[in-house]
């Protein structure tokens, strides 16, 4: 089993990565910018903002989270301009808007093996996450 974590950015991807790689030793994890131009052997936990491929693999488990636009947005405004720069990068868009980000998010969407989780419930949702993958995780505690 190879763990896609998509995102929008800025919505728990980081915490969730972290955490699969402490509760489901040996894999290898990394950020990957750009799938397509990225080879994944089997067995990878993948962090990426990147747009879906047309198609999944069969041994890909995809979790995308996502989060409120507005809370993005300040979010990644309170980052140096050389930050912004790199996740808009990673993002694969120009600029930060909504529109933007819920294109990243439609082309996920269009597949039904992806398990979608909103950030505001994201430290809640353990029990999901481990049925989905069929590995027991722990998540950490939400810090506001």
């Amino acid at each position: 089993m190879t763990i896609i974590l998509p995102s929008m950015g800025r919505s728990g991807s980081t915490a969730l990565f972290y955490s699969l790689l402490a509760c489901i030793p040996p894999h290898a994890g990394r950020f990957v910018p750009r799938l397509s131009e990225t080879e994944i052997a089997e067995g990878e936990i993948i962090k990426t903002h990147d747009f879906a491929p047309d198609m999944l693999p069969d041994n890909w488990k995809v979790i995308y989270t996502y989060g409120n636009f507005d809370k993005i947005e300040r979010s990644a405004s309170k980052h140096p301009q050389e930050w912004l720069e790199a996740h808009l990068y990673h993002l694969g868009i120009d600029e930060l808007t909504e529109a933007n980000l819920k294109a990243n998010y439609d082309s996920w969407k269009k597949h039904d093996r992806v398990l979608f989780i909103h950030f505001d419930r994201l430290f809640e949702s353990a029990d999901i996450i481990s049925k989905y993958l069929g590995v027991e995780i722990v998540l950490p505690k939400r810090i506001k």
